[in-house]
């Protein structure tokens, strides 16, 4: 699946659904050097998060419902009113958001 993301520092981040997902997970992703850099299931050290439950999303954004390094607290997540559209955005950087440019980033997405 191809995600339409927005790669501006503090900017919101997105991606399009063909279905109304149910869980969005961010499995990891790779480095402008195409070196593989897990996320889902791999700590070290740090609080990450990578699993957004789709059914807790508004039309508002929510802290803690958005893809996000360190802490939940600096991220925020909302979904489209088609609910096919899942936005996010982190206040502190571009990296915290899981969404720096040149890197590839991939999901896993149940509906």
């Amino acid at each position: 699946m191809s995600a339409s993301i927005a790669y501006d520092h503090i900017a919101d981040a997105r991606i399009r659904f063909p279905f109304v997902p149910r869980l969005i997970m961010l499995l990891g992703y790779e480095d402008t050097d195409g070196t593989w850099q897990p996320i889902l299931g791999y700590n070290g050290g740090s609080y990450h998060v990578n699993e957004v439950f789709a059914d807790m999303l508004t039309t508002e954004y929510k802290e803690g419902l958005g893809f996000c390094g360190y802490s939940g607290s600096y991220c925020k997540g909302k979904r489209s009113v088609d609910s096919k559209t899942f936005y996010w955005y982190s206040d502190r950087s571009a990296a915290y958001q899981r969404n720096v440019s040149g890197s590839i980033y991939h999901y896993m997405i149940l509906g």
